[in-house]
């Protein structure tokens, strides 16, 4: 039985049976034999998991299973899940417990794990945290502009219920730039400003919608792939070069059997 929970595979069917446990767990079923299977399973899931740490640990040594970022990450959502336990097993009416509920909904993030199975998940990561550093000026940047532009909408605006206060301006600004029903906007706004200010209303968010929507979203997304793939280009530029001094020592060698 040891063995089977130091196989990347065995986990895997593990982790793939949890996931569809929680698939099923999230439908509003009616039949109390079904739920009571459901619950069962998870409570069993999460026995084999913690199972499966303590193998871990025993095998490699705490320091061992713990230098593992994947491990750390397994270590937490086990510790996540016990709540879950607690439940099934305490009378939670009569203990007056009930706010421990809200830990059952942390389940969801045992699925987290298949991300530990992706082949090449490691330099994917890796990818993403040199693009993300690489574009930490951009990004604060970029949000410093929607800062500046909620705060100016919202005192412009201030009547609108989408403008009433510099969260809401944010949140509404958000939607803008993201160019999800920008449309809507104004529209709403024109309801609660005068006819005469209606098309300096649509020019205002046209610009808004350009500088930030379009230009500002595509220069943060060409800067933060362009860092993803530098690692990349540098290998291809490795190679070739290599080849150039390859090419050019068989070219000196040809020339001295000429």
């Amino acid at each position: 039985m040891k063995k089977f929970f130091l196989k990347d595979s065995f986990i895997l069917i593990l982790v793939s049976l949890n996931a569809l446990v929680i698939f099923i767990s999230g439908f509003d079923l009616s039949n109390s034999i079904i739920i009571s299977i459901l619950d069962v399973l998870d409570v069993f899931f999460t026995f084999a998991f913690i199972y499966e740490a303590c193998i871990k640990i025993s095998t490699y040594s705490w320091n061992g299973y713990i230098k593992e970022n994947w491990n750390k990450l397994d270590f937490i959502l086990v510790l996540i899940s016990l709540p879950s336990i607690l439940i099934i097993f305490l009378n939670v009416e009569m203990l007056d417990m009930s706010y421990f509920l809200v830990f059952r909904t942390l389940r969801v993030f045992k699925v987290f794990r298949f991300f530990s199975f992706v082949p090449g998940v490691e330099g994917l990561l890796k990818s993403v945290k040199r693009g993300l550093k690489a574009s930490v000026i951009i990004l604060i940047a970029f949000g410093a502009f929607l800062f500046v532009i909620s705060i100016l909408s919202n005192n412009l605006f201030k009547e609108s219920e989408i403008f009433n206060n510099p969260a809401t301006s944010l949140y509404t600004m958000v939607q803008l730039i993201s160019i999800e029903g920008w449309y809507e906007i104004p529209e709403a706004i024109q309801k609660d400003i005068p006819t005469i200010n209606v098309f300096f209303t649509r020019f205002y968010f046209v610009i808004l919608l350009i500088i930030g929507g379009i230009f500002g979203l595509s220069f943060v997304d060409a800067v933060l792939v362009d860092a993803m793939v530098m690692d990349n280009n540098d290998d291809l530029d490795k190679k070739v070069d290599e080849l150039k001094e390859e090419l050019k020592e068989i070219k000196e060698i040809l020339k001295k059997i000429q």
